[in-house]
């Protein structure tokens, strides 16, 4: 009989699921659980970069000189924010997207 494990199937997305392989499937692998926890922290840091560097993307438009000097400088502390995401205490372990994120400027 072969051998069975459940592993965490983790998505581009980021989506985590779990998946019952054989031994010889293609995503058997065994590994130390320490090594699993590492790799899980690394997908969502680099989650969250993803996100990050979108919302980034998304208020470039901000900085034009065209723009007030009052509403770029309440930008920049948001984009400023965004850049220290990585040094946040929750990140990237327990660091909530929905929550943990600057608040855009109104």
């Amino acid at each position: 009989m072969a051998k069975t494990m459940d592993i965490l199937h983790i998505e581009l997305d980021g989506k985590v699921s779990t998946k019952t392989v054989s031994e010889g499937d293609e995503d058997y692998l065994i590994t130390s659980e320490e090594e699993c926890y590492r790799l899980i922290s690394e997908v969502k840091a680099s989650n969250i970069r993803y996100q990050r560097t979108q919302l980034l993307a998304q208020s470039d438009w901000t900085q034009n000189s065209d723009i007030p000097e009052s509403t770029r400088a309440k930008w920049q502390s948001y984009r400023q924010a965004l850049r220290d995401i990585t040094t946040h205490e929750k990140f990237p372990d327990t660091f909530d997207v929905e929550s943990d994120f600057p608040d855009k400027p109104s």
